[in-house]
């Protein structure tokens, strides 16, 4: 049988008989690591140089004065990191316009076509993701973000 103990503090590791190894994530911060990586990815996506354009006005801004606006709300796990849903947007359209979401939507359909809300739609009702499947999309979207420009 095997003693484990937990050490709380700034270096959480769980000890054992056969050394330490580290703590694993959380399923918040798992979700927190792809939400951080997703959101480089968009707001990279397409960008000239260091700017890209706001998804709904239009207007040009650096990457990072830039976010990660979303058609469905971020509370959907199905849509939340969909590439389709996830648009670079600035700060007054996504926080102060709450995202603009006629203006979205019109450039969605003009990107997409018009079956793309309804498609949406849909996806939102898509259920949560494991840990390990987090982990996947983190990486997959480190890798994407590599290969931009």
């Amino acid at each position: 049988m095997t003693n484990y103990t937990l050490k709380v503090g700034l270096k959480k590791t769980i000890k054992s008989k056969r050394g330490s190894m580290p703590r694993p994530k959380s399923y918040q911060k798992l979700k927190r690591d792809l939400d951080q990586i997703f959101s480089l990815f968009i707001r990279h996506r397409n960008s000239k140089g260091e700017y890209n354009q706001c998804f709904t006005c239009a207007g040009w801004y650096l990457i990072k004065d830039l976010q990660c606006g979303h058609y469905v709300s971020r509370t959907y796990i199905g849509t939340r990191w969909d590439e389709k849903n996830c648009q670079p947007q600035c700060k007054s359209c996504n926080l102060f316009h709450q995202g603009r979401a006629d203006e979205f939507a019109l450039a969605l359909i003009r990107i997409y076509g018009p079956k793309v809300l309804d498609e949406l739609a849909w996806k939102k009702k898509g259920g949560k993701l494991s840990g390990k499947e987090l982990e996947l999309l983190t990486a997959d979207y480190e890798n994407k973000l590599k290969h931009l420009n």
